[in-house]
């Protein structure tokens, strides 16, 4: 099994993700050995709503595309 790449969505009021994109990034990339360009992350807010709009939760939704060797 062979990770193609990680499409990461952070959901949160705050912080503000794009101050710690980068970080965030090259700590995943270290942490499962994957090249930093297969890796990306986006934040997203939920205008207020909610706990996460009321910056008592955050949320993280991730896609990962994965091949298979027989």
């Amino acid at each position: 099994l062979s990770i193609n790449n990680l499409d990461i969505n952070l959901i949160c009021e705050k912080p503000k993700v794009s101050k710690y994109r980068n970080k965030i990034i090259a700590s995943i990339s270290k942490l499962i050995d994957l090249n930093k360009n297969q890796i990306n992350l986006k934040g997203k807010t939920v205008e207020k709503l909610g706990l996460i709009g009321k910056e008592k939760a955050i949320a993280c939704e991730v896609i990962i595309s994965v091949t298979k060797y027989d």
